[in-house]
């Protein structure tokens, strides 16, 4: 025992690729399945050097106009649909449950399922799903997840409304876990102009399907590192994030609407609170 995690994972994970077959794979072997880094040997590197990442993470964010009661209304639509890859036991402990919180349980809907190794699929549906009520009637639904196995990926998708944030929004692209394919994408109006800005890496968005109803802007990132917690420093700080803010309205003709001077307060509200355990 080093008492150091980084080494203590290390050597697990020596541990686990030296075992001939991990617990189930004499089990699929008699099924005649074949293991993934089989069919796609290209993964082996990814799979030896990282407890768990994430294979893909598409977020599509819709700013769209209703008309309710009379009145033209904006709406905020979010659709996240994440896979996850698991290749530890200690990976598995930190992913067998999936969290999703919500506001408005009427716009929400989520699915999830577990591709094994095998290719083999476990479908989870509404009979899986757990919930957890907060005290300002805001509430968390989640799955707990059964049957993970080493090499296992955890395909997750939900649909939820959000209360509509056009002065500043701050994205957390990065995590704890590496992300191979990431995509975010917002449309938005067409007469609504948004600004944006990068922090710690150089991206700029793609501007994409203009029509007179609606426009895009969507960022895009392929192998973005994870990056370890330091529970004394400024961890988000440091992480690869974008922001974006309603810059203009071309109907009415207003312009600089929301500036960045209010999304940089709250960043450093963010970073620079304390609390008296700290």
């Amino acid at each position: 025992d080093t008492s150091d995690p980084e080494i203590e994972k290390a050597w697990e994970r020596e541990q686990q690729q030296a075992e001939p077959t991990y617990r189930f794979g004499a089990k699929n072997e008699a099924a005649g399945l074949v293991p993934r880094t089989e069919r796609y040997p290209e993964l082996k590197d990814l799979y030896a050097e990282n407890d768990e990442f994430m294979v893909k993470k598409r977020v599509l964010v819709e700013l769209k106009n209703e008309i309710i009661d009379g009145k033209e209304v904006l709406r905020h639509y979010e659709i996240v649909h994440t896979i996850i890859q698991v290749n530890t036991d200690e990976a598995i402990e930190d992913n067998n449950r999936i969290y999703v919180r919500y506001s408005n349980e009427d716009g929400l809907v989520q699915k999830a399922r577990v591709i094994l190794p095998s290719g083999k699929v476990i479908d989870l549906d509404e009979d899986d799903i757990l919930t957890s009520e907060e005290e300002d009637d805001s509430g968390t639904k989640y799955f707990a997840l059964a049957g993970l196995e080493i090499g296992a990926q955890i395909e997750h998708f939900y649909q939820r409304e959000l209360e509509p944030n056009i002065t500043g929004v701050m994205v957390y692209a990065q995590s704890q876990k590496p992300i191979l394919d990431y995509s975010y994408k917002l449309y938005h109006p067409s007469y609504l102009r948004f600004g944006h800005r990068a922090y710690n890496v150089d991206w700029e968005p793609i501007s994409t399907e203009p029509s007179e109803e609606r426009s895009a802007l969507e960022w895009k990132a392929k192998e973005i590192p994870g990056v370890a917690d330091q529970a004394m420093a400024y961890y988000d700080a440091g992480m690869r994030r974008f922001s974006y803010k309603l810059e203009k309205n071309v109907f009415t003709g207003a312009s600089n609407i929301f500036n960045y001077k209010r999304l940089n307060e709250n960043i450093y509200q963010q970073y620079m609170s304390f609390t008296e355990k700290d």
